[in-house]
């Protein structure tokens, strides 16, 4: 049943999302929170900045718990690119390079340091990478691989696997992959491709065994890597435990004994575990959970951030009447209020108006509403006149689909439901487990609209990974079927063009075909919270566009510390 909007603001009031005003919101920026030694990864912290630790004050062992709210679909990262999947396998799998996270780490444009690659050499016209990796590295003791020595094979192996995978965005660039030794890896491009050094460093590119694929035929159940833990145990809707690696490559890491995360699918439940100290990390995306948080818990560290490329979304089947109307679109992007939606939902504390595509690479600063043209204003009445001009001043039924990540989801489902009845579109809504959620929406099989998101193919460069294989035609993340031959050849433009003003000027074109076009009905975007209890040191909370952190990624657990003197 469709809900009004009156019913609306007293579910959101109810849920404690809608806080007058956002009234006592104080956030400061984190090169100015706190004397001393404050780490410059983060945009802004709500409370308790951390700081940056020595060797020598590091205090070895324990275990840090972290919280998921679903299960991973599987282990294998050639077959999905879920939030779950790369979490799970974060602490266990290594790449040839990765971004480096801490003190000076910037979250928009990352330094790439090595990982399982010591070393790497570039070619004068960028075609030819040369990775010299490290020696004597092992992987896990464990069934069928043993701690064999990882070598340059490994790494042909997983590339090759790579191929017509979900990530084959990683390796659809390479068009030789050579080992002159077991510790050299030569690759070697089709053309110049922006993105691909940096893709190499994230969270996807990570390297896996031949063993188990030639035993089991995929890593959906088998987890073994070369990484700083080893995963012990997994009981799906409960926890996955992983111990310390003993023979990992750099000695004295990782510095936790243990790292665990547990499944808690509700929010509330979450947050109990929390100020219990059952778990020692938590996100959330509303404001009122973190202010109850820090009344009885006031040291608890609590990282603010918007990430400056959208991601929620009004996804549509654009290979289906009536989506390839292009005056559909507009209609149902029109009769979306993002300003009353980050109001009711997010307190006026996320952003009405963003894109897909990262600013950045398109704008100076933040752009104002006027940036997302005509389109993106709530205008009821023009949206029933483009739904007439198309044939369907009727109206139709449409079905959209979602899984609920917070209670958020759950309420701007609802919401579009109520703005889309207003223009005459009868919507029904399906809240879906993670499992078939995920697999209807990667694979652009969902029947009509979905709330969607946006993720990167990549990650590492703004521009090129969150359009080119998102949207050009035969992109291998195009979920939506959008295929504009004009957007195209701008995106195709932006892979040769190395002038920055003229590259900018490219990403400007295809920013506003994407709101002319409306290819994707972005809503208001959340504001988003990461916390942490104060024992647990050496960690940060997500910052622009850094897919590799102890929620995303995992890599810097090794890193990681307790110090059980704050504990009680």
């Amino acid at each position: 049943m469709m809900l009004s909007r009156r019913a609306l603001l007293q579910k959101a009031a109810a849920a404690g999302f809608l806080l007058a005003g956002g009234a006592g919101l104080r956030f400061a920026s984190s090169a100015r929170a706190a004397a001393g030694k404050t780490v410059p990864f983060a945009q802004y912290f709500y409370a308790n900045p951390p700081q940056a630790w020595s060797e020598a004050e590091v205090r070895r062992g324990g275990q840090v718990t972290f919280v998921f709210s679903g299960d991973p679909p599987h282990f294998d990262p050639a077959l999905t690119t879920s939030w779950y999947m790369l979490g799970a396998v974060g602490p266990v799998y290594d790449r040839l390079i990765r971004p480096k996270w801490g003190d000076y780490a910037n979250p928009n444009t990352p330094e790439i340091v090595p990982d399982l690659a010591e070393r790497w050499e570039v070619s004068p016209d960028e075609l030819t990478y040369t990775f010299y990796l490290r020696r004597g590295v092992r992987w896990h003791d464990v069934p069928p691989v043993n701690g064999r020595e990882f070598v340059a094979d490994d790494v042909k192996f997983t590339f090759e696997r790579y191929r017509g995978s979900v990530v084959d965005f990683l390796v659809a660039p390479i068009r030789s992959i050579e080992t002159p030794d077991k510790y050299t890896v030569r690759l070697t491009l089709k053309e110049r491709s922006p993105g691909f050094f940096p893709n190499l460093a994230s969270t996807y590119a990570v390297i896996t065994p031949r063993e188990v694929v030639e035993r089991d035929g995929d890593l959906k159940k088998t987890l073994i890597g070369t990484g700083p833990f080893i995963l012990k145990e997994y009981v799906p809707k409960t926890h996955l435990t992983y111990v310390r690696n003993p023979h990992f490559r750099d000695p004295g890491q990782p510095y936790l004994d243990s790292y665990r995360i547990v499944i808690i699918p509700d929010e509330s439940a979450r947050v109990a575990a929390f100020r219990a100290g059952e778990i020692d990390y938590l996100w959330t995306n509303d404001v009122e959970i973190i202010k109850a948080v820090l009344a009885s818990h006031p040291k608890t560290v609590v990282h603010r951030y918007h990430i400056p490329a959208a991601s929620f979304h009004i996804a549509f089947r654009l290979d289906k009447d009536p989506y390839r109307d292009v005056r559909v679109r507009r209609a149902i992007s029109m009769a979306i209020n993002r300003e009353e939606m980050n109001q009711l939902v997010y307190a006026g504390q996320g952003r009405a108006y963003a894109l897909g595509i990262p600013w950045p690479v398109a704008f100076d600063d933040w752009p104002n509403k006027e940036a997302y043209g005509p389109y993106y204003q709530y205008n009821p009445q023009r949206a029933r006149a483009l739904l007439r001009e198309a044939g369907y001043g009727r109206g139709f039924k449409a079905k959209l689909i979602y899984y609920a990540y917070g209670d958020d989801r759950v309420l701007q489902a609802e919401m579009i439901q109520n703005y889309l009845g207003d223009i005459g579109i009868q919507v029904e809504v399906a809240r879906l487990d993670y499992g078939v959620w995920i697999d209807q929406y990667l694979k652009g099989k969902f029947e009509d609209m979905a709330l969607g998101f946006t993720v990167p193919a990549g990650g590492m460069e703004l521009g090129h990974d969150w359009t080119y294989e998102l949207m050009r035609c035969q992109g291998v993340k195009n979920s939506w079927h959008i295929c504009d031959p004009e957007l195209d050849a701008l995106l195709e433009a932006q892979r040769e063009e190395t002038d920055p003003a003229k590259r900018r000027a490219i990403f400007r074109q295809i920013w506003d075909k994407e709101v002319t076009n409306v290819y994707r009905a972005y809503i208001a975007q959340e504001v988003r919270f990461n916390m942490w209890h104060p024992w647990v040191r050496n960690t940060m909370g997500w910052g622009g566009y850094r897919w590799d952190l102890l929620t995303y990624g995992s890599s810097h657990i090794r890193t990681v510390w307790v110090d059980e003197r704050l504990k009680g």
